[in-house]
């Protein structure tokens, strides 16, 4: 079993590999200028779902204002290069404001659990784009009309940006997840009270979960303004977008290291699908999610693979049992 458990991640790595080979060459070859567009949100929002699953997926906490770390990078980002610091140290910079923000916010909101927690964050999207779209920091960002920056022939770069934080975003993942850390993340998941008894900082371990989670978002919401240049805060903080890292984790298979990455793919055809097809049902692609995978397969396409998986093997099994158990 460990044999086979060992070739199966190396099959896994072997095929990331390939993948991020042939995504590293495809605008040079099979990518149109659409083709690029349609890959640079998918890795966007692939990073997103899989820096939300640190908390959510590992911690059992659903983040749903994870949104707001990809919004505080986004326009900290916006705000220090149209100070003319520069692209390099304008991306340097936004990743300790996110952090910082994460780790005051986990002081208060960390006490919460459950229901709680899920609306406390949520309301967290309304009031940053409240505060972003008013009248008193429109100087600084832009507003209701949207953050501008001036650049020019960014797409590339912002393009294997995005590639680059995608893969390293999900072997973070797998490295905690294989680690102390992941393995204390999880017990606070399964009880948290039981970890506390077994020696585990669960406030320490919370905090650290929720600042790197950010740290991940904030970068992908840099490399969003770099790519677009322009970005208005209903584009970011709207309810649609503020449930797709959610919707996305769920979809794939929230607590798994490939489950945000097919989530994000799935949701990516589907969306651009409607888009193509009907524009006005688009943001109707979430909704629709939550209520197949509810119904349908609560652990996501990967839960729902593991499980047909193992009663397939409980089934023969049982009939090898009953064939060696004849007269």
């Amino acid at each position: 079993m460990v044999l086979i458990g060992l070739s199966r991640i190396r099959f896994a790595f072997l095929l990331g590999g390939l993948l991020v080979v042939a995504l590293a060459v495809g605008p040079f070859t099979f990518l149109s200028l659409y083709g690029l567009n349609v890959i640079f949100f998918l890795l966007i929002f692939a990073s997103l779902a899989q820096s939300y699953d640190i908390v959510g997926g590992l911690t059992g906490y659903i983040n749903l204002g994870h949104i707001t770390f990809f919004g505080i990078g986004l326009y900290a980002f916006g705000i220090f290069i149209n100070m003319r610091i520069g692209p390099l140290f304008s991306f340097m910079l936004g990743v300790p404001v996110v952090a910082l923000f994460a780790a005051a916010l986990s002081i208060p909101f960390l006490r919460l659990r459950g229901f709680y927690f899920a609306v406390a964050t949520l309301a967290l999207v309304g009031l940053l784009d409240l505060a972003v779209g008013s009248n008193a920091l429109a100087p600084i960002t832009g507003g209701f009309a949207g953050i501008r920056i001036v650049a020019q022939n960014n797409q590339f770069a912002s393009y294997y940006l995005a590639l680059a934080l995608t893969v390293v975003t999900t072997l973070s993942v797998y490295l905690i997840r294989t680690s102390k850390f992941g393995r204390g993340l999880l017990s606070i998941r399964d009880d948290e009270q039981i970890a506390e008894v077994w020696g585990v900082n669960t406030v320490l371990y919370k905090r650290l979960a929720l600042i790197i989670s950010a740290i991940f978002a904030g970068f992908a919401g840099e490399v969003y303004l770099w790519f677009l240049t322009i970005v208005a805060p209903s584009t970011v903080l709207g309810l649609d977008v503020t449930f797709r890292p959610v919707t996305i984790a769920l979809l794939g298979g929230t607590g798994s290291v490939i489950g945000p990455l097919i989530g994000s793919l799935l949701f990516s055809v589907i969306d651009q699908g409607l888009i193509t097809q009907v524009s006005y049902f688009s943001r109707g692609v979430i909704g629709i999610i939550f209520l197949l995978v509810g119904l349908a397969a609560p652990g996501g396409v990967v839960g729902f693979i593991k499980t047909q998986m193992v009663r397939r093997f409980a089934i023969s099994r049982q009939r090898v049992s009953r064939v060696r158990n004849r007269p």
